[in-house]
């Protein structure tokens, strides 16, 4: 009988163990699966999580766009420019330069004819006609005048108002030294926003003044 419970009292013991080992194991079990769930929380919280922006990337997001503004700028400066006028240019002491297809004289005795498509310059000062007498100081070897003839046109670049001035006549007469212009024969005078024609128009390019006999045309208000 005694050796019956003691029989008994083993196996009471194995059962406990057993059932000890198994209790472990199902814990073991249940933080392991615990663990990867929490692993694959935080992987999907990664994946989902906002992208990041560097500072290189919020400094070009936060630049304004400047592109229209510089146009516009650059609009008004065009504008600026081409209303803004020129500082009259004295010519006086400037070289003559001429020529035109046929010539004849001597500079010498003081004159050169120059004839068919001949052009006369001086600083900013240009004329073109079918023929031009330049008469020369005999001394100095200077031009002192020019007298031009046939379908002529005058154009100066800056007048003493800072505008540009044209002429055309079919007889011109331009004194260099005083920077003086007569015009003669269906002459006509266009200076700035004003329109002048008459018989003969005197105009110097240096002060001015103008002079015309006959006169008809359009003085700008």
């Amino acid at each position: 009988m005694k050796k019956l419970r003691n029989n008994l009292l083993l196996l009471f013991i194995l059962f406990s163990r057993v059932l000890h080992a198994d209790l472990l194991d199902d814990d073991e079990q249940k933080k392991k699966l615990e663990i990867k769930k929490s692993t694959q929380d935080n992987s999907s919280g990664l994946l989902n999580a906002p992208k990041s922006t560097s500072p290189l990337e919020k400094t070009n997001e936060a630049q304004p766009q400047k592109g229209h503004s510089t146009d516009k700028k650059a609009v008004k400066s065009d504008e600026k420019d081409k209303n803004k006028k020129k500082k009259y240019q004295d010519n006086k002491n400037l070289p003559v330069h001429f020529k035109g297809e046929d010539l004849s004289g001597l500079k010498e005795k003081g004159i050169v004819e120059f004839h068919k498509n001949v052009e006369v310059t001086q600083g900013d000062l240009f004329m073109q006609s079918d023929f031009a007498e330049i008469h020369f100081n005999p001394l100095t070897n200077e031009v002192e005048k020019v007298i031009a003839k046939g379908k002529v046109k005058i154009r100066k670049e800056t007048t003493e108002t800072g505008e540009s001035a044209q002429a055309t006549s079919n007889f011109a007469e331009f004194d260099v030294k005083e920077q003086n212009l007569i015009l003669k024969d269906n002459a006509e005078l266009i200076k700035g926003g004003d329109v002048l024609k008459g018989n003969l128009i005197n105009y110097n390019l240096k002060t001015g003044w103008v002079n015309v006999t006959k006169v008809k045309g359009l003085v700008k208000p």
